[in-house]
Order: C-alpha cells, then sequence, then structure tokens
C-alpha cells in the first residue's frame, strides 16, 4: 500500500526538527511532551503490564471507549486490529457534516509497538501516529508520537497555525490519560471530558484555517 510505504519514509523526518517552548501541562504519571510545527512526542507510565495496555489500543470495543469521538468500527467485523494492514474505519462528526476515512495498522510489533495511519476518503493522508510499550517491573511507559502530513496541512489550510501546541497537545494528554486509566482497570474518563472529545474533533481543522 502506497501510503503505508510513502509515511514510514517520512515518520522520522516529521518527528524531527526543532521543538519550540512550551508550558507542558503537569498531568500525574506524564513524561514531558516535545511540540514540534507538525509534530509531537510524549510519553505516560501505566501501572499495568503492557499486556493490558496493547488490548487497550487494538481490541475495537475497547478503542471505541477510549475515542467515541472517532466512531471507530470495523468493515470486516473483526474484533482486534493488530496485524499489519488491519483496517479501522472511522467516521468523524465535522462543523461542516461527517469526515470518514480509516486507519490502517503499519508496523505492529506484538505487545511493544503500534504504528497507524490516518486517511481520509478524501484527499492525502492525514498523520501518522505510534505508540511503544516498554515493560518496567509490572509497569507500562508508553511513549507517543504523531506527525502530520504537510501536504494535509496545506490542502486544508492550516499550515503556520501552531495547532499543534494549542489543541493537539491538551488532546493528546486527554486521549493518554484516558488509555492509562482503561489499562488500569478504571472508566476511561468522565462524562464532560467524552463532551470535550466531541467537540474539539467537530471543531478540528476549521478552527485553525488561515485566512485565504
Amino acid at each position: 500500500m502506497k501510503v503505508v510505504m510513502y509515511t514510514l519514509g517520512l515518520f522520522v523526518a516529521l518527528t524531527a526538527g526543532t521543538a519550540y517552548a512550551t508550558e507542558n501541562e503537569n498531568w500525574a504519571g506524564f513524561g514531558p511532551f516535545t511540540l514540534n510545527a507538525l509534530s509531537l512526542t510524549g510519553s505516560v507510565e501505566i501501572n499495568s503490564d503492557c499486556t493490558e495496555v496493547w488490548g487497550t489500543l487494538t481490541e475495537l470495543e475497547k478503542m471505541q471507549k477510549l475515542a467515541p469521538h472517532l466512531g471507530l468500527n470495523s468493515p470486516t467485523g473483526q474484533k482486534t486490529a493488530e496485524h499489519q494492514g488491519d483496517v479501522v474505519r472511522v467516521a468523524v462528526q465535522k462543523r461542516n457534516g461527517m469526515m470518514t476515512g480509516q486507519f490502517v495498522l503499519t508496523t505492529p510489533v506484538p505487545y511493544q509497538k503500534i504504528q497507524a495511519v490516518l486517511a481520509p476518503d478524501r484527499g492525502p493522508w492525514m498523520r501518522i501516529q505510534q505508540w511503544t510499550l516498554n515493560s518496567q517491573d509490572k509497569k507500562c511507559l508508553v511513549d507517543y508520537a504523531e506527525a502530520y502530513n504537510e501536504l494535509w496541512v496545506k490542502v486544508v489550510g492550516i499550515d503556520g497555525s501552531d495547532f499543534i501546541k494549542k489543541n493537539r497537545d491538551h488532546h493528546m494528554h486527554v486521549v493518554l490519560r484516558r488509555i492509562k486509566n482503561m489499562a488500569e482497570g478504571q472508566e476511561p474518563g468522565p462524562p464532560q471530558e467524552t463532551e470535550y472529545l466531541f467537540e474539539d474533533a467537530k471543531a478540528f481543522p476549521d478552527q485553525f484555517k488561515m485566512a485565504r
């Protein structure tokens, strides 16, 4: 698949570069986040075995609970997405309609790494995301990285808007905390957090579009 091969080559380049200064959110268990113009990295320590984290990130029912705003579903009825080439469909409500697309799993390493590309049905692929699971004394340190496709950023008209710093930094703190909560046997988060995820998904990326 061309999108997979292309994005794998770009991932290292997109997550590299000079990070700009930011006040990282001081949440318990989180490592520092590094923010770049089109990418970010961060980490969270989870008081659970990495097998629990793996299940939270690969079992469809758990993924739906983790990220309800993404409208995740399987086109083939599969219950997990953990093999290279597995596809999970996405349906996200936007201000001007529904954005549909798919997550494509690229280079999974069982219980160690998950990498996926988000490709809308229309336009270029959007972003690539990676979770690396490091087992440490009955805990799991999750290193997270994401990078946006520069072509997608230009097509939607948000280049130069600092959307990583103004939006994705907080958004991914929320998502990683939900992963932590679920892997530790808790509910992902309170109802108002779910409302935030839906509203944030609905507004992105329109709130960052530049005047033409």
